[in-house]
Parts: structure tokens; sequence; C-alpha cells
């Protein structure tokens, strides 16, 4: 079988009408569909695939057939389709994966697969848009460093749709994890201050100000790494390791702490800094990586269960679950510890 892509834990190859009854399993499903003006008659999903096989030939792409590489079951199509928007036509990113293999990252790990071909083969601009409504695909775009652009009005499957909404990522762009200079405190506090003043995932009360958090910036330095990760010259996110404990048992053990603009999350900054920071601390013999995170069964305004979720798809695992140990805003928070090691 030739395979277009492969992942960590998927494959995708090009679609055939012999997997019309599989692919049928989420197009024809109500809820899977639930965002389309309908359900996918078999005779229309046998119309998509003959669809997808007609791109392939006319542009060397389209929606491809998603395996699950650990059960070689088929779960979805993702891949690279043409689509007008409004006046100009783009290449767009587009995922359909059966409701059973949903919630695993699945549709993320393709889609950023998806976004490396793309950019490979010399595309500098991908979309992907979908009803304003469909948080879960909004999430995804999200997830492979689209940034939303705008609402708009399109004709799918011979409807009009009114809340369509766009997502767009340049891959030109230019990412680059690199050292911290303390002339980066200030940029770096302006991120952290968001967190300090409007959520619960900083415990701090008050800002620090200037001075204090340089000198955190080089207290740090002296012994672990600091690093930054810049978008276009601008500095989007950082993170840092510090030592758990002064004891000599814990040498091989750090807490890890990473923050990330705002207005830049879901976009593969965090992946990107985690990255760089385990392999710095892997060659200076580190083993065990904890992280703490505020956390709460039911989200609020102050917190969400992002931080979590983020630590367990970068490979930690939960190692204890404080109850009610942090208080902020008036309201009682829990403390999550996660280890991973390297």
């Amino acid at each position: 079988m030739n395979y277009i892509i492969e992942t960590e834990r998927l494959k995708l190859r090009e679609l055939t009408l012999d997997d019309t009854d599989k692919l049928a399993l989420v197009l024809s499903d109500p809820q899977s569909m639930r965002f389309y003006p309908h359900p996918f008659s078999r005779e229309e999903v046998e119309h998509w695939i003959k669809w997808n096989i007609d791109n392939y030939k006319k542009y060397g792409f389209g929606l491809w057939a998603v395996i699950e590489k650990e059960s070689d079951e088929f779960i979805g199509d993702c891949g690279i389709t043409m689509q007008q928007v409004e006046n100009d036509l783009f290449h767009e990113i587009g995922y359909h994966l059966r409701k059973e293999y949903r919630g695993k990252g699945y549709a993320t790990e393709a889609a950023r697969a998806c976004s490396d071909y793309a950019k490979n083969r010399g595309v500098e601009q991908i979309i992907s848009y979908m009803k304003s409504d469909n948080l879960p695909s909004r999430h995804v775009a999200e997830r492979n460093g689209m940034t939303f652009v705008k609402s708009f009005t399109k004709t799918v499957m011979g409807k009009v749709v009114e809340d369509e909404v766009l997502y767009m990522k340049d891959l030109n762009a230019n990412e680059k994890i690199r050292d911290v200079q303390i002339e980066d405190a200030e940029r770096l506090l302006e991120i952290y201050s968001h967190y300090v003043l409007n959520t619960a995932v900083s415990f701090e009360y008050d800002v620090p100000t200037l001075e204090e958090f340089k000198e955190r910036i080089r207290n740090t330095k002296k012994k672990y790494p600091y690093l930054v990760c810049e978008k276009d010259g601008k500095i989007i996110g950082y993170v840092y390791a510090s030592a758990y404990s002064s004891r000599e048992s814990y040498s091989w053990t750090v807490s890890t702490s990473i923050y990330v603009d705002k207005d830049y999350r879901r976009q593969g900054a965090g992946t990107l800094l985690y990255r760089e920071l385990e392999a710095r601390l892997k060659e200076m013999g580190i083993i065990n990586l904890l992280a703490g995170t505020a956390f709460t069964e039911k989200e609020d305004e102050y917190l969400t269960q992002d931080s979590p979720k983020f630590h367990l798809k970068q490979g930690y695992r939960e190692a204890a679950h404080m109850i009610g140990i942090g208080k902020k805003f008036d309201r009682w928070y829990d403390l999550k510890w996660f280890q991973k090691k390297i």
C-alpha cells in the first residue's frame, strides 16, 4: 500500500471506491454531519470519493483516507482541497473522523501533517473553514496554527450557509526558539500579566515588577534553560525549568513552566517550546519533568482544563491531585501535578 503521509499514529493514503462503506460511517452519520446541511446518502459518499480521485489527478492531492496504525482501521479522511472563499481560491485542510475516534488528537495530528505536506510543496498559505458553532473543528484549526480571519457566506451542498468562519495560516511565517535575553523581560511580563490578572492559571495575585521579573530570569538562567518562541520577530511564548527541590537526591528532577500569549494559543508554540526544553534538559542529564497546573472540575471564567489536557498530549501523566489548595478570585482551585520521564 502506498501511503502519502505517515505520522506517529496515523497513515494517509488515497481514497478508493472500496472505502465507501467505511467513509459512510462518517459522512452518513447524523451526529458527525450535524454541521452540514444533511448527512450524505450512499450515492453522495461515492460522489465524494470520485471528486477526490479527480483531485489527485488534477492537483496531486485531495482528501486522503486516514488509517490508525495500531489497529489498521479506517477512521475518516483528511487532506487538502482547493476551495473558493468569496473571490479567492485557497488550499484548504479538511478533516472528518468517525465519532468513536474523536477526542484523541487524531484530527490535529493529521491536519498538522497535511499542513507540513503543503509547505514542503511550496504552498504559501492554507485555510480551514467551518460553521461558527463547530467548536471542535475550530479548535483543530487553532491547534494547526491557524488564526481566525473573518465570517463569510458560502454555498454548501446547494444550501447557502451564512455563518461560516475562515481560519488561515501563512506557511512562510517565521517561528524560532531561542534563549531568553534580559531585554525580553518586558514582553514576557506582558504575556504573564494576563495570567496573573485574569486567570487562575497563575496563583499569584499581583503582577511582579519588571525588576522582580528580570531577577527571576537571571536566577533561572544560572542553572536551567529559559527559552522564548518568536514568530515573525515577536515573542509569543516562553518556557523554563527550575529546581523541584534543593536536596541533592532531586538533582535529576525539574519543574517546568510555560506561558503562551493568549492570542497565540493552540497554534503549536507550546509544543515547540516544550520540545526544545526537553532536548536541552536531556543533554543536562535530567530525567524527570514535573509540571503543576491549576485545576477545576467545572470550568469557569478564570480557569479551563486546557493546561492539564495540553500536558497529557505532551506525554505527561497525572501524578498527584491536591484538592482546594489555592484560593483566587474568592474561589478554591485544585492543583494537579504531571510527570514525564525523558
